[in-house]
């Protein structure tokens, strides 16, 4: 007499959402260019108007150690059950969405109303959809966006114009101010 066991494999999928306020890796900094490369390219990447600033903030953003962290979750994919990881980070005011090692990595920031006006995050920022509670979520990111500013903002030279205008308008705006306080200073001296 011969016994037959029969294993039956689970269907259920298997996927992963992380979340962090900080940025989980130096990829997701928001002037990185080359997902492949492993250092800043501080000549060539910090070409626009506001390098000072990026460099400053390229020294400290970015933690290997919450990467390895989100990686060390271990999922098991066995028997063509399908797994996906995707990580949401904040901090940067700078959009991105990109895979870097099989994990989706997404910032949709709101911005400052600034930073809207001078495209280097949507302008016209809103919810977006990462994960559909019963959906395999099996959908790749609709666009990858490394430096949205450059991408979807019109690049470097229309950035250095917005910069340009921005800075003359607060210098008028300065200017309207200081005259406002004279005319306020004669009106009462009068």
């Amino acid at each position: 007499d011969t016994t037959t066991t029969t294993t039956t494999t689970s269907t259920k999928k298997t996927s992963v959402l992380t979340i962090t306020h900080f940025l989980p890796n130096k990829q997701s900094l928001p002037d990185w260019k080359d997902l492949e490369s492993s250092e800043f390219d501080f000549d060539s990447w910090l070409d626009h108007g506001a390098g000072g600033m990026s460099a400053k903030f390229a020294l400290v953003g970015g933690s290997d150690k919450i990467d390895a962290q989100i990686r060390s979750l271990s999922l098991e994919n066995t028997h063509d059950n399908f797994h996906k990881r995707i990580h949401v980070f904040g901090h940067s005011h700078r959009p991105k969405d990109f895979v870097y090692q099989g994990i989706r990595y997404i910032h949709n920031p709101l911005g400052k109303p600034r930073e809207r006006e001078m495209h280097m995050c949507n302008p016209n920022a809103d919810a977006k959809l990462i994960w559909e509670a019963g959906n395999e979520n099996i959908g790749k990111n609709e666009t990858t966006i490394i430096r949205y500013w450059e991408e979807q903002g019109g690049g470097v030279e229309m950035l250095r114009k917005r910069l340009e205008t921005n800075k003359k308008n607060r210098k008028l705006l300065v200017q309207k101010r200081k005259l406002r306080k004279e005319k306020q200073e004669q009106h009462e001296q009068k």
